[in-house]
């Protein structure tokens, strides 16, 4: 009888979805999902009015019906057209009921125009109703697949299939931020997509890369409200090996780091559950806090977790690190902790790199170097070079995009990590070659004069450590010598530095070639500009008593790089021969020749 009202109930809803009351469909749906739940607890014997198998049978051939016809997908149409997290119309009205001040505003319903929507502020029933109409419908086919698979699946592969589910996912997959999700009924809207998630995961949909994307899309819009849903989400779709493997391409099945990330998903799970979940009080504080140390993205005033989730655990450790007095020692967990971080970075970078696009590479990077200021120097674990490495290629893929000159959130200046990680790389670093990389982003002559500035006067000693060569490199060399430089004080840091022989061309190839391209560049360059520093550092030149940084520096003329490139995990230096690949003038133009005659 009852799954006889739902299909008379589907048949008029075709004609009439407009006005149609949705609150029925759902006491139907609800009415059904019990009876089965509590018949299939009853012993053996006890005999039910109507049997569980007789239901499913009319459950069957009514839902088969249902996926196909035209009152489902009005009824789909409306959902996407009401959501909350979409908020397609841009119009909402306004919420008056003083009773209820936490659901500030309801989503206009699909077929209520501005005008009408206008003059009522009084609260519409059908936004809700249609999510929870659909959520109802997906509870009752998880509740009875264990049940019937062989049946309820087909059943479950053709909703998620459907193309206005698939559309109202990928939409809400592809939605990074929402001003709405202060709305009440958002956490229903994620209790129902984390629902459909979840029944994603049960049955062999080919579907997998949309639930997945979409379930990684909804981590940090979950509100307060959803914390089972998020343990949920977390436990049994967003680290699902199966998930991420539908990701898998030809190259990355054949890179070991990303197959190693993926053998690691029950560890990393483990990892963010248990440190997620009851971080609830501290995301609070720095959501609410204007200053605050933690370096965490917000989202909303009432989502769960900030918008760069993933680097939690690295952002947890560094101010566990920070707090720590000297002679107290560090959780045993650490290096597990920061692994399985870095991991699923390296594995979302990797293969779901528009999961994590609304955060700035330069936010990015700022919170990977954060693993490098650690106690004990991880950094240096083999597994932790290896992933490092690969972040860092994938950051560089977008390196026109870095500019460590915006506000990093968390994070008053840039320039205060950056000098710490300065006076860590000194001490501990040890010439590591990956340190060294993360080092010379800022020092790019597309970032803030500050950065370079701090490296060749205030922090020189840095410059002796870094033993890259131009093949070693992550990022083209270009990037450290174009534009020129034009500082003066910077130019003077890097001639002193050279004619010191704090860096030279065996130990140091990647600065040599940069302070003496930008030294030469400036020295020869006549714009009436620091006159008297181009005159001094002229006679310098001419004075250094190294015959070959004396002849680079003054008949300099450009720097091509050739060769291969080398592992960038090789701390050993692999500089060639570097001497080829600078180019020198035979016989200097006329003008440096005159500015050269001016000082001898």
């Amino acid at each position: 009888m009852a799954m006889k009202s739902v299909q008379n109930f589907l048949e008029s809803y075709t004609e009439h979805h407009s006005t149609y009351d949705l609150s029925i469909l759902i006491s139907l749906l609800d009415f059904v999902h019990s009876y089965l739940t509590h018949a299939r607890l009853q012993p053996v014997h006890v005999e039910c009015f109507v049997t569980p198998q007789a239901i499913l049978s009319d459950m069957v051939k009514i839902f088969r019906q249902l996926l196909t016809s035209t009152a489902f997908s009005k009824l789909l149409i409306n959902i996407r057209q009401s959501s909350i997290l979409l908020n397609e119309s841009g119009y909402l009205t306004s919420e008056s009921s003083n009773s209820l001040p936490s659901l500030h505003s309801l989503p206009k319903p699909a077929n209520i125009d501005k005008a009408e929507a206008g003059e009522s502020t009084q609260l519409k029933p059908q936004a809700i109703h249609l999510l929870l109409s659909l959520q109802t419908l997906i509870r009752l086919l998880r509740s009875t697949l264990s049940l019937s698979p062989t049946e309820i699946q087909p059943l479950c592969v053709d909703l998620i299939g459907h193309n206005e589910v698939m559309t109202y996912m990928r939409r809400v997959s592809q939605t990074q931020q929402t001003n709405n999700s202060t709305n009440y009924f958002a956490s229903v809207e994620c209790s129902l997509l984390v629902d459909l998630c979840q029944l994603g995961v049960a049955v062999p949909t080919p579907h997998l890369k949309e639930l997945h994307r979409l379930s990684l899309s909804l981590v940090p819009k979950c509100t307060g409200a959803n914390l089972s849903e998020l343990h949920d989400l977390l436990s049994r779709v967003v680290f699902s090996p199966i998930m991420f493997r539908s990701h898998l391409t030809e190259s990355s099945r054949s890179d070991h780091v990303t197959q190693e990330c993926v053998m690691s998903l029950p560890s990393i799970s483990n990892t963010y559950i248990s440190l997620l979940l009851p971080l609830g009080e501290q995301l609070q504080h720095s959501r609410n806090t204007e200053k605050t140390s933690k370096m965490l993205l917000r989202h909303s005033h009432t989502d769960m977790l900030p918008l760069d989730w993933p680097y939690l655990p690295i952002m947890h450790l560094y101010q566990t690190s920070s707090d720590r007095s000297v002679d107290s020692q560090p959780p045993p967990d650490t290096c597990q902790l920061l692994k399985n971080s870095l991991q699923l970075v390296n594995l979302l970078e990797t293969l779901l790199p528009d999961v994590t696009k609304a955060i700035s590479v330069h936010a990015k990077v700022a919170r990977v170097m954060c693993s490098f200021l650690l106690d004990d120097g991880l950094f240096h674990e083999p597994d932790m070079q290896r992933l490092l490495t690969s972040l860092l290629l994938s950051y560089c893929c977008h390196i026109d995009r870095i500019d460590f000159s915006q506000p990093v959130p968390g994070l008053q200046a840039f320039a205060d990590l950056y000098m710490a990680f300065l006076d860590h790389f000194e001490a501990t670093s040890f010439g590591s070659s990956v340190f060294s990389q993360y080092v010379l982003l800022p020092m790019m002559q597309q970032q803030s004069v500050e950065y370079r500035k701090l490296v060749w006067t205030e922090h020189a000693l840095t410059l002796r450590s870094v033993f890259l060569s131009p093949n070693q490199l992550m990022f083209p060399m270009e990037k450290l010598l174009y534009p020129e430089e034009v500082n003066a004080a910077i130019i003077t840091g890097m001639s002193a530095n050279l004619l010191s022989g704090l860096i030279t061309l065996t130990r140091n190839p990647v600065l040599y070639v940069a302070a003496v391209h930008h030294v030469n560049r400036f020295m020869f360059t006549t714009d009436g500009r620091d006159a008297d520093v181009k005159l001094s550092l002229l006679k310098s030149a001419h004075l250094c008593t190294v015959e070959s940084l004396k002849n680079h520096l003054i008949f300099y003329k450009e720097y091509k790089m050739s060769g291969s490139s080398v592992d960038v995990n090789d701390d050993t230096n692999s500089s060639g021969d570097i001497n080829a690949d600078i180019v020198c003038y035979t016989k200097l133009p006329i003008q440096r020749c005159n500015l050269l005659k001016s000082v001898t």
